[in-house]
Parts: structure tokens; C-alpha cells; sequence
């Protein structure tokens, strides 16, 4: 059954404007904007997870609710764009899209900043109005790309604006950000905005506005094409958020791995390959393969086995640790590279007329889907199997697509069933990395922690936030505080400033009776205000 119905081709008339413009000029100007597109998205969703982390708390939980609002909210603008795609066509309205999301940006990410709120539920609102809201302008100006150059290929476009988002990802998760502040990231994502609607604001789209033939040709799009995009993002999603989790293990910091796991380069690697392998009339059998490429290889644990070596991998430099980060990110990231064909191989099998609506529909799919995977595997899980969760979180993932394509879509069942089979082999067997359901490996296994000369493991518990592991330091004779990848504290050498911070109220208040501790830790200052 094929993904895309296909229909008579349109015709559509052309100017002698566009004709000068050339094919050469069309396709520098789509990239170009798709690019910057990426980056501006890319650096605005960083900002929004850094604001998200101090309004709900620096943790995965909070990373993944803030993806899957980001990824739905470019849902729901791709669903408004497939509504109106069909009557604008013009450079001028493609332009004019843009400099709102760059306006919508920078409306976002000032109501980020205003007064902390009074509560997490208060915060969670704001949160979701102020990521929704740009996001949703922004899935509504990309696909009006495939009508500005219906005859560049789907693939490159996607893969342009995935470049531009491995770059924001390294650049503003690693350095602007850092340097800058989160609002003048921001601002510069806007500025990526302006200049993308200036870029395309003066020239000529392919597609005439108001064309009969555009507003009149039918999407065709297939409940199989729908299954997959929700398919795609949901196993997508899920399985960044077990990144999210697990990487910092291996690599160093939460904030610099987020940044390496969204650079997804993998994707944009996957988006790019469709030019090659996927050819009108085989998108949806591309896609298909795809998918269960992506269950199959996501139920594998590549992070579990790569990580422990890129742990012990020495790095003399800020500049190294972040290399450091983005090349694990890129090993474990690559079950993406199959999931990134998906959406632009079913693209494939549309007319160039149409393009530009079929795209806003499956990216709403697709968005529904990443809603999906972050409640599925950014919520529901770490609540019911919080022990098990690195050990279930891709082969569920993977499952849970799987049983979408087949379900939902009506997929061929024989694959899709043996496929099942594999990744629960996978499961039961251990192949994974991470131990089994019911007998899961020790979270810090292999981290950068996990030195058997130096730390001797005394106790680890893991709940649906984090893993907080206690070590027995040789060297200090002392014990120690993990929480994930962090050392919180410890009772050793160097506690001394928190034995003062202790001391501190009641050297600087007279009469002092009562004493609140705010803090997660060995109990050091806690004993000081005791013996104070």
C-alpha cells in the first residue's frame, strides 16, 4: 500500500522573473533559508530548555516536556500551513511568515524572563504559551519552503535546516549561551529569522500565489504516510530522552550533553540520503524500511557500549570536553540516521505543487508523535520502572513505533512482526548493554566515576529524576555523593567551606535560633548548624 495517493499533475504558469531568477539561485536561496531556519529553531529550543531549568528544576523530566511542546507546537503550525499553503505561494508572504517567527521569538523568550512565577504550575503555563507560541510560527514558515522551490529536493531542504541545527546546538548549548546570556541567544535567533524573511522576501516563488491549480490539487496523503510521521517522532523523541538521561554517565554535564544529543547531525545525515535511495513511487516503502531500521538499531544500546571507552578518553581542553560531547552524542545518536529518511522520503512520492501541504500535515504527525514519546518515555516510564528505565527505554520506543506503523497504519505485518521479535530478543538477551528488566546494571557501570582503583561502590537508587549513587573514595578514606554524572558532595578534604557556610547565620545574626538548610547532599553543613 502505498504511503502518498497520487493524482494528475498540475500545471502551473510561470513569470519572466522567475525564469531570470534561475534554478541555480532558487536552490541557494531555499538552503540558505532552511539553514538559518535550523539554526534560529535550534537556538531559540536551547534557550527555552536553559529558562525551562530554572523555572521546574534542571532535569530530564523538565528537557523532554519542553521538546515534546516544542516539537508539537511545529505540529501545529505545519497543520496550519497545509490549511493555507494551498492559497500562497509568494516570496512575499513566505517572507512576512518569517519575520513573525522572528517576532514571536523574541515574545517568547520575554515572557521566559519576566518575574519568576509563584509556583510550578504557574510556571508550567508560561512555559508552554511562551515555547507553544513561537514554535507554531515556525512550523508554520518552514514548509512554505517546498512551495517556494517545489523542484529542490525534499531531502536537502530537511537537510539543510538540520545542519543549521547541529550548528545552533554546539555553538549556543556550548558557547552562546555561556558567554552571552539566554536573552541575547534568543536575539540572536530572531536575527536568523529577519534574515531569512529578507533573504526570500525578494525573489520569486515557483508557484504563483492564489495558483488554481495549487488550491485545487488534492494532498492524497495515506493513513500508512500518517503513521509513520507519528511513528518517526515518537521513537525519535523517546530515544533522545533517553540520551538526555543516560550520556552524562559517560560524558561531562547535563546542559553540555543535551547540546550534543540535539545537534542530531545523524538526522540530517538520514535527511540527505533520501536523494539517493528514495525515488517517486518508492517514498513510503523508503520510509517503512527506514522506521524498522531505526527500532532495530535504537534497541542495541550502541551508548551503553561506546560510552565507558569515551569516559576514559583524555581531553586537555574546554574545546576537547565539547568534542568530546558532540562525537558520543553522534555515536549513540546513530539509530536517527534511518529516522531521518521518514518524513522527507514520503515527501518524495508528492507532487512539487502540492509539497508544501503534504509537509505541514506529516509534520503534524510527526509532532503528535514527539508529544507522545515525551510523555511515554519522559514521564510514564521513569514513574513505573524507574530502576529498569535505562534497560526498557529504547526497546519500549522502539515497540511503541513499531505498533503505530502496524496498527495505526496498516502497515505490512510480517516485518513489522519479525521486527518485534528482534527487539525483544534484544531485551530478554541483555544485548543492549544495560542488564535485563529484572536484573538491571548499576546506572554508574562505566561511567567516568566507575574506577575500581580509586571508588568502591557502597549503594545506588535510581527514581524517575535522577540516579544518586555513594561511593567509598580509597584515597580520602571518605564517601561520596553522585547525583547522575555530578559530584554533589562528599565528606573528605575540601568540605570545609560548607562546614562555614554552617557557621555563617550564626556569626552574622546575634540570638539565632532557627536555621532551614536548603541543600542535597552528605550532611556536612547540616552537622555544622547542629554543633553551631
Amino acid at each position: 500500500m502505498g504511503g502518498v495517493e497520487r493524482g494528475p499533475v498540475a500545471v502551473s504558469g510561470g513569470d519572466a522573473q522567475r525564469e531570470r531568477d534561475g534554478p541555480a539561485a532558487a536552490l541557494t536561496r531555499s538552503l540558505s533559508a532552511a539553514l538559518l531556519a535550523g539554526f534560529g529553531g535550534l537556538a531559540f529550543e536551547l534557550a527555552a530548555l536553559r529558562r525551562a531549568g530554572l523555572l521546574l528544576g534542571n532535569t530530564a523530566e523538565a528537557s523532554s516536556a519542553v521538546v515534546g511542546l516544542f516539537l508539537l507546537g511545529l505540529g501545529i503550525g505545519g497543520f496550519v500551513a497545509s490549511r493555507k499553503a494551498r492559497a500562497v505561494g509568494g516570496a512575499a508572504f513566505l517572507g512576512r511568515a518569517y519575520g513573525m517567527v522572528a517576532l514571536a521569538v523574541l515574545a517568547g523568550i520575554s515572557g521566559l524572563g519576566l518575574a519568576d512565577p509563584p509556583g510550578p504550575v504557574v510556571g508550567a503555563v508560561v512555559l508552554t504559551f511562551c515555547v507553544l507560541g513561537p514554535a507554531i510560527a515556525m512550523g508554520f514558515a518552514f514548509p512554505l519552503l517546498f512551495a517556494f522551490a517545489p523542484r529542490v529536493p525534499p531531502g536537502l531542504v530537511l537537510a539543510a535546516n538540520l545542519v543549521g541545527s547541529v550548528g545552533a546546538a554546539f555553538l549556543a548549548g556550548n558557547f552562546l549561551i555561556p558567554g552571552v546570556g539566554i536573552v541575547a541567544t534568543a536575539w540572536i535567533a530572531a536575527g536568523c529569522y529577519a534574515v531569512t524573511a529578507l533573504a526570500v522576501r525578494g525573489a520569486p516563488a515557483a508557484l504563483p500565489a492564489g495558483s488554481a491549480e495549487v488550491e485545487d490539487a488534492p494532498v492524497g496523503l495515506t493513513r500508512l504516510a500518517a503513521a509513520l510521521a507519528v511513528s518517526s517522532g515518537l521513537l525519535t523523541v523517546g530515544f533522545e530522552i533517553l540520551l538526555f538521561r543516560r550520556l552524562p554517565f559517560f560524558l561531562e554535564g547535563f546542559q553540555p550533553t543535551v547540546s550534543g544529543v540535539l545537534a542530531a547531525c545523524p538526522l540530517s545525515l538520514g535527511s540527505a540520503l533520501t536523494i539517493r535511495i528514495a525515488k517517486p513511487g518508492t517514498g513510503s516503502v523508503v520510509a517503512g524500511r527506514a522506521l524498522i531500521a531505526g527500532a532495530v538499531v535504537a534497541s542495541l544500546g550502541i551508548h551503553e557500549w561506546t560510552g565507558p571507552g569515551l569516559a576514559r578518553f583524555p581531553v586537555g581542553s574546554d574545546l576537547g570536553l565539547h568534542g568530546r560531547v558532540l562525537f558520543g552524542a553522534l555515536v549513540a545518536a546513530v539509530p536517527l540516521i534511518p529516522l531521518g529518511v521518514v518524513v522527507p522520503a514520503l515527501l518524495v512520492d508528492v507532487r512539487p505543487d502540492v509539497r508544501a501541504r503534504a509537509a505541514g500535515l506529516l509534520f503534524l504527525w510527526q509532532g503528535v508523535g514527539s508529544l507522545a514519546g515525551s510523555l511515554a518515555l519522559g514521564q510514564a516510564l521513569p514513574r513505573f520502572a524507574s530502576e529498569a528505565f535505562f534497560v526498557l527505554a529504547g526497546p519500549v520506543a522502539a515497540l511503541l513505533a513499531l505498533l503505530v506503523a502496524a496498527i495505526g497504519g496498516r502497515a505490512d505485518r510480517r516485518p513489522v512482526f519479525a521486527t518485534v521479535l528482534l527487539v525483544v530478543a534484544s531485551l530478554v538477551s541483555g544485548a543492549g548493554g544495560a542488564g535485563i528488566p529484572w536484573s538491571p546494571t548499576p546506572p554508574v557501570r562505566g561511567s567516568r566515576y566507575d574506577r575500581p582503583d580509586a571508588y568502591a561502590p557502597i549503594a545506588h537508587r535510581t527514581d524517575s529524576i535522577t540516579t544518586a549513587s555513594v561511593v567509598y573514595d580509597r584515597a580520602h578514606h571518605s564517601t561520596v555523593l553522585f547525583t547522575d554524572e555530578f559530584r554533589a558532595a562528599y565528606t573528605g578534604p575540601g568540605t570545609s567551606y560548607m562546614q562555614v557556610l554552617g557557621h555563617l547565620p550564626f556569626l552574622l545574626r546575634d540570638g539565632l535560633e532557627d536555621v532551614a538548610v536548603l541543600a542535597l547532599g552528605t550532611g556536612t553543613t547540616a552537622e555544622a548548624v547542629r554543633v553551631a
